[in-house]
Protein backbone atom coordinates (compact mmCIF):
# COMPACT_ATOMS: atom_id res chain seq x y z
CA UNK A 1 0.00 0.00 0.00
CA UNK A 2 1.39 3.68 -1.08
CA UNK A 3 2.38 5.70 1.26
CA UNK A 4 0.36 9.06 1.44
CA UNK A 5 3.06 11.34 3.49
CA UNK A 6 4.26 13.51 1.12
CA UNK A 7 8.05 13.87 0.08
CA UNK A 8 10.05 15.83 2.64
CA UNK A 9 7.43 15.55 5.75
CA UNK A 10 7.94 12.60 7.35
CA UNK A 11 11.59 13.07 9.13
CA UNK A 12 9.90 16.31 10.42
CA UNK A 13 6.83 14.53 11.20
CA UNK A 14 8.77 11.71 13.13
CA UNK A 15 10.46 14.95 15.02
CA UNK A 16 7.38 16.58 16.18
CA UNK A 17 5.40 13.11 17.71
CA UNK A 18 8.53 12.33 19.75
CA UNK A 19 8.31 16.11 21.44
CA UNK A 20 5.18 14.67 23.32
CA UNK A 21 7.19 16.15 26.94
CA UNK A 22 10.44 18.12 26.86
CA UNK A 23 13.28 16.16 28.28
CA UNK A 24 15.09 17.53 31.07
CA UNK A 25 18.09 18.20 28.31
CA UNK A 26 15.55 20.64 26.58
CA UNK A 27 14.54 22.60 29.35
CA UNK A 28 17.79 23.08 30.76
CA UNK A 29 19.10 23.96 27.35
CA UNK A 30 16.90 27.53 27.44
CA UNK A 31 18.13 30.32 28.98
CA UNK A 32 17.03 33.94 28.48
CA UNK A 33 19.40 36.26 26.93
CA UNK A 34 18.98 39.83 28.30
CA UNK A 35 21.53 41.21 25.36
CA UNK A 36 18.67 40.34 22.82
CA UNK A 37 16.08 42.35 24.47
CA UNK A 38 15.92 46.40 24.08
CA UNK A 39 17.57 48.84 26.73
CA UNK A 40 14.29 49.83 27.48
CA UNK A 41 12.73 46.20 28.24
CA UNK A 42 16.02 44.97 29.98
CA UNK A 43 15.97 48.31 32.64
CA UNK A 44 12.15 47.25 33.07
CA UNK A 45 13.03 43.59 33.99
CA UNK A 46 16.11 44.26 36.57
CA UNK A 47 13.83 47.12 38.15
CA UNK A 48 11.08 45.61 38.79
CA UNK A 49 8.86 47.49 36.71
CA UNK A 50 6.12 46.01 34.22
CA UNK A 51 6.71 45.79 30.47
CA UNK A 52 5.61 48.22 28.30
CA UNK A 53 3.60 46.37 25.53
CA UNK A 54 5.62 46.86 22.98
CA UNK A 55 8.57 45.41 25.33
CA UNK A 56 6.54 42.68 26.23
CA UNK A 57 5.90 41.32 22.86
CA UNK A 58 9.37 41.84 22.06
CA UNK A 59 10.49 39.64 25.00
CA UNK A 60 8.26 37.40 23.25
CA UNK A 61 9.54 37.25 19.88
CA UNK A 62 13.03 36.75 21.73
CA UNK A 63 11.82 33.60 23.54
CA UNK A 64 10.28 32.16 21.05
CA UNK A 65 12.94 31.91 19.03
CA UNK A 66 14.98 30.74 21.38
CA UNK A 67 12.80 28.15 22.11
CA UNK A 68 12.70 27.27 18.03
CA UNK A 69 15.92 26.91 17.69
CA UNK A 70 16.15 24.12 20.13
CA UNK A 71 13.40 22.13 18.79
CA UNK A 72 10.95 22.99 15.54
CA UNK A 73 8.34 22.65 17.60
CA UNK A 74 7.69 23.50 20.90
CA UNK A 75 5.13 21.39 23.12
CA UNK A 76 3.10 22.92 26.23
CA UNK A 77 5.35 21.53 28.66
CA UNK A 78 8.33 23.02 27.32
CA UNK A 79 6.51 26.83 26.94
CA UNK A 80 5.29 26.16 30.42
CA UNK A 81 8.48 25.12 31.73
CA UNK A 82 9.83 28.26 29.93
CA UNK A 83 7.33 30.88 31.08
CA UNK A 84 7.49 29.01 34.79
CA UNK A 85 10.98 29.83 34.55
CA UNK A 86 11.28 33.87 32.90
CA UNK A 87 8.37 34.72 35.79
CA UNK A 88 10.40 33.65 38.84
CA UNK A 89 13.01 35.62 37.41
CA UNK A 90 11.51 38.57 36.91
CA UNK A 91 8.30 38.14 39.16
CA UNK A 92 7.29 42.00 40.02
CA UNK A 93 7.56 42.34 36.46
CA UNK A 94 5.54 39.54 34.76
CA UNK A 95 3.81 37.75 37.84
CA UNK A 96 -0.43 37.71 36.89
CA UNK A 97 -1.99 39.26 40.00
CA UNK A 98 -5.93 39.80 40.79
CA UNK A 99 -6.81 42.81 42.13
CA UNK A 100 -6.25 42.42 45.35
CA UNK A 101 -2.79 42.03 45.20
CA UNK A 102 -2.92 38.18 45.14
CA UNK A 103 -1.11 35.35 42.73
CA UNK A 104 -3.44 34.63 39.57
CA UNK A 105 -3.60 30.71 38.57
CA UNK A 106 -0.19 30.07 38.48
CA UNK A 107 1.03 33.52 37.81
CA UNK A 108 2.56 33.11 34.45
CA UNK A 109 -0.76 32.18 32.66
CA UNK A 110 -0.71 35.23 30.53
CA UNK A 111 3.08 34.94 29.47
CA UNK A 112 2.27 31.13 28.57
CA UNK A 113 -0.66 32.17 26.52
CA UNK A 114 1.28 34.47 24.91
CA UNK A 115 3.96 32.22 24.29
CA UNK A 116 1.55 29.66 22.89
CA UNK A 117 0.14 32.01 20.45
CA UNK A 118 3.18 32.88 19.00
CA UNK A 119 4.41 29.40 18.61
CA UNK A 120 1.23 28.38 16.95
CA UNK A 121 1.59 31.21 14.65
CA UNK A 122 4.97 30.84 13.51
CA UNK A 123 4.31 27.23 13.19
CA UNK A 124 0.87 27.03 11.57
CA UNK A 125 1.85 27.03 7.95
CA UNK A 126 4.26 23.77 8.88
CA UNK A 127 0.98 22.23 10.63
CA UNK A 128 -1.30 22.66 7.40
CA UNK A 129 1.25 20.84 6.00
CA UNK A 130 1.33 18.18 8.47
CA UNK A 131 -2.18 17.99 7.76
CA UNK A 132 -2.20 17.92 3.98
CA UNK A 133 0.30 14.92 4.20
CA UNK A 134 -1.93 12.83 6.05
CA UNK A 135 -1.66 10.68 9.73
CA UNK A 136 -1.14 13.77 12.06
CA UNK A 137 -2.71 12.92 15.36
CA UNK A 138 -4.78 14.80 17.57
CA UNK A 139 -4.07 14.28 20.78
CA UNK A 140 -6.51 13.40 22.89
CA UNK A 141 -7.61 15.46 26.01
CA UNK A 142 -8.14 14.48 29.44
CA UNK A 143 -11.33 16.01 31.24
CA UNK A 144 -10.88 18.46 33.88
CA UNK A 145 -11.19 16.49 37.14
CA UNK A 146 -15.03 17.25 39.25
CA UNK A 147 -12.97 17.36 42.34
CA UNK A 148 -11.53 20.83 41.09
CA UNK A 149 -11.54 23.51 43.36
CA UNK A 150 -12.47 21.19 46.34
CA UNK A 151 -10.83 19.93 49.46
CA UNK A 152 -13.00 17.43 50.99
CA UNK A 153 -14.67 16.12 47.36
CA UNK A 154 -14.79 12.20 48.15
CA UNK A 155 -13.52 11.78 51.83
CA UNK A 156 -13.22 8.16 53.14
CA UNK A 157 -16.83 6.38 52.86
CA UNK A 158 -15.75 4.04 55.86
CA UNK A 159 -17.73 6.47 58.93
CA UNK A 160 -20.17 4.44 60.18
CA UNK A 161 -21.73 1.34 58.61
CA UNK A 162 -24.50 1.11 56.46
CA UNK A 163 -27.14 0.16 58.68
CA UNK A 164 -26.40 3.38 60.48
CA UNK A 165 -26.47 5.35 57.64
CA UNK A 166 -29.84 4.11 56.08
CA UNK A 167 -31.34 4.69 59.56
CA UNK A 168 -30.16 8.50 59.62
CA UNK A 169 -31.23 8.65 55.33
CA UNK A 170 -34.93 7.87 57.20
CA UNK A 171 -35.06 10.23 59.98
CA UNK A 172 -33.75 13.02 57.61
CA UNK A 173 -36.39 12.13 55.03
CA UNK A 174 -39.00 12.56 57.68
CA UNK A 175 -37.67 15.81 59.31
CA UNK A 176 -37.76 16.86 55.17
CA UNK A 177 -41.58 16.94 55.56
CA UNK A 178 -41.64 19.33 58.09
CA UNK A 179 -41.83 23.35 57.08
CA UNK A 180 -38.20 25.23 57.04
CA UNK A 181 -38.51 26.31 60.39
CA UNK A 182 -39.58 23.02 61.80
CA UNK A 183 -36.64 21.67 61.32
CA UNK A 184 -34.64 20.53 64.04
CA UNK A 185 -31.10 22.20 62.91
CA UNK A 186 -28.92 21.00 65.69
CA UNK A 187 -29.63 17.55 64.63
CA UNK A 188 -30.07 17.53 60.91
CA UNK A 189 -26.57 19.46 60.99
CA UNK A 190 -25.18 16.58 62.35
CA UNK A 191 -27.01 13.88 60.71
CA UNK A 192 -26.01 16.00 57.34
CA UNK A 193 -22.57 15.45 58.53
CA UNK A 194 -22.15 11.98 59.52
CA UNK A 195 -23.75 10.74 56.06
CA UNK A 196 -21.44 13.42 54.02
CA UNK A 197 -18.71 10.67 52.77
CA UNK A 198 -22.07 8.88 51.91
CA UNK A 199 -23.75 11.57 50.12
CA UNK A 200 -20.29 12.70 48.23
CA UNK A 201 -20.02 8.63 47.07
CA UNK A 202 -23.24 8.88 45.67
CA UNK A 203 -23.10 12.44 44.02
CA UNK A 204 -19.37 11.28 42.54
CA UNK A 205 -20.62 8.18 41.15
CA UNK A 206 -20.54 7.92 37.27
CA UNK A 207 -22.58 4.51 37.15
CA UNK A 208 -25.29 5.20 37.64
CA UNK A 209 -25.56 9.14 37.58
CA UNK A 210 -27.43 10.66 39.92
CA UNK A 211 -29.94 13.39 38.62
CA UNK A 212 -30.72 16.77 40.89
CA UNK A 213 -34.40 15.05 40.90
CA UNK A 214 -33.35 11.59 42.45
CA UNK A 215 -30.82 13.50 45.47
CA UNK A 216 -34.29 15.87 45.94
CA UNK A 217 -35.82 12.54 46.92
CA UNK A 218 -33.33 10.51 48.47
CA UNK A 219 -31.35 13.39 50.47
CA UNK A 220 -33.86 15.93 50.93
CA UNK A 221 -32.52 18.18 53.90
CA UNK A 222 -29.25 18.45 51.79
CA UNK A 223 -31.82 21.24 50.03
CA UNK A 224 -32.53 22.81 53.21
CA UNK A 225 -30.40 26.09 52.49
CA UNK A 226 -28.25 25.78 55.70
CA UNK A 227 -27.16 22.39 55.22
CA UNK A 228 -26.87 22.90 51.85
CA UNK A 229 -24.32 25.57 52.67
CA UNK A 230 -22.57 23.37 55.32
CA UNK A 231 -22.19 20.47 52.42
CA UNK A 232 -20.51 23.66 50.51
CA UNK A 233 -18.37 24.89 53.30
CA UNK A 234 -17.24 21.60 53.94
CA UNK A 235 -16.86 20.95 50.21
CA UNK A 236 -14.03 23.53 49.50
CA UNK A 237 -12.82 23.98 53.18
CA UNK A 238 -14.17 27.85 54.12
CA UNK A 239 -17.12 29.95 55.02
CA UNK A 240 -18.26 30.10 51.24
CA UNK A 241 -20.83 32.87 51.76
CA UNK A 242 -19.20 35.11 54.01
CA UNK A 243 -16.44 34.90 50.81
CA UNK A 244 -19.23 35.13 48.63
CA UNK A 245 -20.59 38.40 50.03
CA UNK A 246 -17.15 39.95 51.21
CA UNK A 247 -15.80 39.30 47.52
CA UNK A 248 -19.01 40.69 45.58
CA UNK A 249 -18.51 44.12 48.05
CA UNK A 250 -14.89 44.25 46.96
CA UNK A 251 -15.33 43.88 43.91
CA UNK A 252 -17.80 46.22 43.22
CA UNK A 253 -15.90 48.94 44.86
CA UNK A 254 -12.93 48.01 42.75
CA UNK A 255 -13.80 47.40 39.54
CA UNK A 256 -17.61 48.88 38.68
CA UNK A 257 -16.18 52.42 37.54
CA UNK A 258 -13.53 50.52 34.99
CA UNK A 259 -16.66 48.60 34.12
CA UNK A 260 -18.91 50.84 33.07
CA UNK A 261 -15.76 53.40 31.63
CA UNK A 262 -16.81 52.48 28.21
CA UNK A 263 -20.41 51.30 28.21
CA UNK A 264 -21.95 49.10 25.63
CA UNK A 265 -25.70 49.04 25.58
CA UNK A 266 -26.33 46.28 28.06
CA UNK A 267 -23.83 47.90 30.64
CA UNK A 268 -25.67 51.37 29.93
CA UNK A 269 -29.12 49.24 30.65
CA UNK A 270 -28.02 47.57 34.04
CA UNK A 271 -26.11 50.64 35.06
CA UNK A 272 -29.36 52.78 34.80
CA UNK A 273 -31.27 49.88 36.58
CA UNK A 274 -28.62 49.83 39.50
CA UNK A 275 -29.11 53.89 39.85
CA UNK A 276 -33.11 53.59 40.15
CA UNK A 277 -32.76 50.74 42.36
CA UNK A 278 -30.53 52.65 44.77
CA UNK A 279 -32.38 56.09 44.24
CA UNK A 280 -35.03 53.85 45.99
CA UNK A 281 -33.05 52.77 48.85
CA UNK A 282 -31.82 49.54 47.49
CA UNK A 283 -28.38 49.85 49.91
CA UNK A 284 -27.00 46.43 47.75
CA UNK A 285 -28.16 47.72 44.19
CA UNK A 286 -24.83 47.93 42.75
CA UNK A 287 -24.24 44.98 43.87
CA UNK A 288 -26.61 43.22 42.60
CA UNK A 289 -25.76 44.65 38.98
CA UNK A 290 -22.08 43.93 39.05
CA UNK A 291 -22.69 40.02 37.87
CA UNK A 292 -24.68 41.26 35.11
CA UNK A 293 -22.74 44.12 34.11
CA UNK A 294 -19.69 41.89 34.08
CA UNK A 295 -20.97 39.50 31.98
CA UNK A 296 -21.69 41.92 29.47
CA UNK A 297 -18.12 43.40 29.78
CA UNK A 298 -16.97 39.88 28.46
CA UNK A 299 -19.45 40.05 26.01
CA UNK A 300 -21.46 36.45 27.28
CA UNK A 301 -24.67 35.66 27.83
CA UNK A 302 -26.79 36.84 30.85
CA UNK A 303 -29.60 34.23 30.16
CA UNK A 304 -26.69 31.11 30.72
CA UNK A 305 -27.06 32.91 34.47
CA UNK A 306 -30.57 34.23 35.28
CA UNK A 307 -33.79 34.66 34.09
CA UNK A 308 -35.54 37.41 34.40
CA UNK A 309 -39.85 36.82 34.26
CA UNK A 310 -42.59 39.02 34.73
CA UNK A 311 -44.11 39.71 38.31
CA UNK A 312 -46.94 37.13 38.90
CA UNK A 313 -46.10 34.63 36.75
CA UNK A 314 -45.90 30.58 37.84
CA UNK A 315 -42.30 29.47 37.91
CA UNK A 316 -43.49 26.12 36.91
CA UNK A 317 -45.14 27.35 33.52
CA UNK A 318 -41.73 28.43 32.69
CA UNK A 319 -39.14 25.85 34.14
CA UNK A 320 -38.87 24.13 31.31
CA UNK A 321 -37.90 26.77 29.17
CA UNK A 322 -34.86 27.06 31.37
CA UNK A 323 -31.15 26.10 30.78
CA UNK A 324 -29.91 22.36 32.24
CA UNK A 325 -27.50 23.90 34.16
CA UNK A 326 -28.02 25.74 37.65
CA UNK A 327 -29.52 28.85 36.49
CA UNK A 328 -31.21 31.70 38.99
CA UNK A 329 -34.87 32.64 38.04
CA UNK A 330 -35.47 36.24 39.29
CA UNK A 331 -39.37 37.46 39.10
CA UNK A 332 -39.93 40.68 38.77
CA UNK A 333 -36.31 41.70 38.50
CA UNK A 334 -33.12 41.14 40.18
CA UNK A 335 -34.28 43.90 42.60
CA UNK A 336 -36.48 42.03 44.00
CA UNK A 337 -36.51 39.48 46.79
CA UNK A 338 -38.70 36.78 45.08
CA UNK A 339 -35.76 34.71 43.01
CA UNK A 340 -35.37 30.72 42.94
CA UNK A 341 -32.08 28.79 42.00
CA UNK A 342 -33.13 25.81 39.02
CA UNK A 343 -30.68 23.28 37.93
CA UNK A 344 -31.91 20.25 35.49
CA UNK A 345 -35.23 22.10 35.38
CA UNK A 346 -35.94 21.39 39.61
CA UNK A 347 -36.26 24.08 42.37
CA UNK A 348 -33.80 23.55 44.43
CA UNK A 349 -35.21 25.32 47.37
CA UNK A 350 -38.95 26.00 47.34
CA UNK A 351 -38.55 29.51 49.75
CA UNK A 352 -37.85 32.61 47.10
CA UNK A 353 -34.65 34.47 48.13
CA UNK A 354 -32.91 38.12 47.39
CA UNK A 355 -31.06 37.71 43.85
CA UNK A 356 -27.22 37.90 45.74
CA UNK A 357 -28.13 35.02 47.27
CA UNK A 358 -29.28 32.97 44.57
CA UNK A 359 -25.95 34.27 42.43
CA UNK A 360 -24.33 32.19 45.64
CA UNK A 361 -26.15 29.14 45.65
CA UNK A 362 -26.11 28.85 42.00
CA UNK A 363 -22.05 29.29 42.05
CA UNK A 364 -21.90 27.18 45.18
CA UNK A 365 -23.63 24.12 42.96
CA UNK A 366 -21.69 23.69 40.06
CA UNK A 367 -18.85 22.53 42.85
CA UNK A 368 -21.60 20.42 44.72
CA UNK A 369 -22.80 18.43 41.73
CA UNK A 370 -19.77 18.34 39.88
CA UNK A 371 -21.18 20.42 36.89
CA UNK A 372 -18.71 22.33 34.14
CA UNK A 373 -19.77 25.99 33.61
CA UNK A 374 -21.61 26.63 30.85
CA UNK A 375 -19.24 28.15 27.77
CA UNK A 376 -21.75 31.46 27.00
CA UNK A 377 -21.09 32.45 30.96
CA UNK A 378 -17.37 30.69 31.58
CA UNK A 379 -15.57 33.72 31.99
CA UNK A 380 -18.04 35.22 34.59
CA UNK A 381 -18.31 32.53 36.36
CA UNK A 382 -14.61 31.57 36.16
CA UNK A 383 -14.02 35.80 37.45
CA UNK A 384 -16.38 34.50 40.19
CA UNK A 385 -14.63 31.98 41.13
CA UNK A 386 -10.47 33.43 41.16
CA UNK A 387 -11.80 36.32 42.10
CA UNK A 388 -14.83 36.80 44.59
CA UNK A 389 -14.81 33.50 46.51
CA UNK A 390 -10.92 33.40 45.97
CA UNK A 391 -10.93 29.25 44.93
CA UNK A 392 -7.88 29.78 42.78
CA UNK A 393 -6.01 26.60 41.83
CA UNK A 394 -3.05 26.98 39.63
CA UNK A 395 -3.87 23.58 37.55
CA UNK A 396 -7.25 22.58 35.85
CA UNK A 397 -10.80 24.55 34.45
CA UNK A 398 -14.38 23.93 34.86
CA UNK A 399 -14.52 25.59 31.24
CA UNK A 400 -15.81 23.87 28.61
CA UNK A 401 -15.75 24.06 24.52
CA UNK A 402 -12.80 25.57 25.02
CA UNK A 403 -10.63 24.64 21.94
CA UNK A 404 -7.36 25.88 23.61
CA UNK A 405 -7.58 25.32 27.61
CA UNK A 406 -5.26 27.68 29.48
CA UNK A 407 -5.82 28.08 33.39
CA UNK A 408 -7.04 31.40 33.77
CA UNK A 409 -9.57 32.34 31.28
CA UNK A 410 -7.80 34.89 29.00
CA UNK A 411 -10.62 37.38 29.72
CA UNK A 412 -10.28 37.67 32.95
CA UNK A 413 -6.03 37.98 32.13
CA UNK A 414 -6.90 40.79 29.66
CA UNK A 415 -9.20 42.61 32.18
CA UNK A 416 -6.66 42.72 35.02
CA UNK A 417 -4.33 43.75 32.57
CA UNK A 418 -6.19 46.86 31.64
CA UNK A 419 -6.93 47.42 35.26
CA UNK A 420 -4.00 47.63 36.42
Amino acid sequence: MPSNTAAGTSGLQDSLLNEAAPSPELTASFKLRLDSLSKAAVNALEAGRPLASRDRLELVRVVVNDMLKLTCRPQRELITSVAKEIVERFPASLEDHGIDGKVMGRGFDSLFQQLESRVENVNRGMKAALLEAGDFPVPKRRNARFSYGCVNWQPNSSEGNGEEIKKTKEWMKQEALKSPREVDLTLAREAMDSTYAALRTVINSREPLCSTQQLKEEWPLLFHKPLYHQHIDKLLGKDFKKCFDEGVTSCTNTLMDHLTAKPSREIMHWMARGQVAEERGDARAKEKVFVPILASYFKEETRSLFHIFEEGCVLADKIDELPPTPVVVAIGGVFKDDCFLVTEHQTMFDEPMPFLEALCLQFGTFYVLNLAYPKEASATLEFIQRQIVQINPDRGSKRTGSAKRTTVHPKILKLLKSFK
